[in-house]
Parts: structure tokens; C-alpha cells; sequence
């Protein structure tokens, strides 16, 4: 996630990767402070981080339908994002007509799901983070490494 070694150490110290998602950011930037590693406005970015991350599992775990693995596709990456296509594949392999990516729909709840004021004081950090970090974990978790 882009997250200094000292940062992960501080914050995986007896958690579990769940404890990270639900910590609050104050919780997060005081371990951050106790480590002495880095101020708050560091601490917020890579708390957004661990963030996109948590909903970008989430969206990919979500499994409506019996059997059925919800994994991402060669479709999910970034470069289909760009294609001018009406119809896009999304993780499930099934036609969607609503013309939205498996990543602008990630970023929606993000910003549905964290305070608009902290996304906006860490974009500047994060916007060109997210799609490099998206695209890696889809080609990582596709099997196909394209």
C-alpha cells in the first residue's frame, strides 16, 4: 500500500488487519505519534490508504450467488477502464449496462464511506496512488499477470 516499514510495524504490532480498518484516525495517527513516525496529515493519508484497500477487498469479496468466486477479471484493469465501450465486464464476468468500472464504483464508496473532508486533504497524496495500487492488486489476484 505504499506504507513505510515503520509505519506497518507500528500499526501491526498484536492487530489483526481488521483492528486497522475500524481504527478511527485518531487512534491511528496516536500509534502513529507514539512510534514517533510521522505527523497526523501523514497518518491520514496512509489511514485512506488502508481504506481503499479494506473496500477494494470488500467489493471484490461481495458474493451474491451460491458457488460463485468473486474474483477480478483482465476486464477490471485499468486499461479497459479506458476503452471507449459501452458495455463493461465487471468481476463477475457478467454484462453490467451501467457503463461503471469495478474501480470508479471502489472510489464512490470510498467516498461515501470516509468523511469528504479527509478525502479532499489527501488526495494530493493519494490520486495517483489509487489507480497504480488498483491496477497491481487486480493483475495480482486475476491469475493471468496481464
Amino acid at each position: 500500500m505504499g506504507i513505510p516499514e515503520a509505519v506497518a510495524h507500528s500499526l501491526a504490532n498484536n492487530r489483526k488487519m481488521f483492528d486497522i480498518y475500524i481504527m478511527d484516525t485518531n487512534h491511528f495517527a496516536e500509534i502513529l505519534e507514539t512510534a514517533g513516525v510521522y505527523p497526523e496529515v501523514f497518518a491520514h493519508k496512509y489511514w485512506v490508504r488502508i481504506q481503499f484497500h479494506r473496500f477494494l477487498i470488500d467489493y471484490f469479496k461481495k458474493n451474491p450467488l451460491p458457488f460463485v468466486v468473486a474474483r477480478p477479471s483482465p476486464r477490471s484493469s485499468m486499461v479497459w477502464r479506458h476503452k471507449p465501450v459501452t458495455i463493461v465486464i465487471n468481476r463477475r464476468w457478467f454484462l453490467a449496462n451501467d457503463g461503471q468500472h469495478d474501480y470508479d464504483k471502489i472510489m464512490s464508496r470510498l467516498k461515501l464511506g470516509i468523511s469528504k473532508k479527509m478525502f479532499e486533504e489527501t488526495s494530493h497524496h493519494n490520486l495517483d496512488w489509487y489507480p497504480q495500487y488498483y491496477e497491481e492488486w487486480v493483475q495480482r489476484n486475476t491469475g493471468t499477470g496481464s
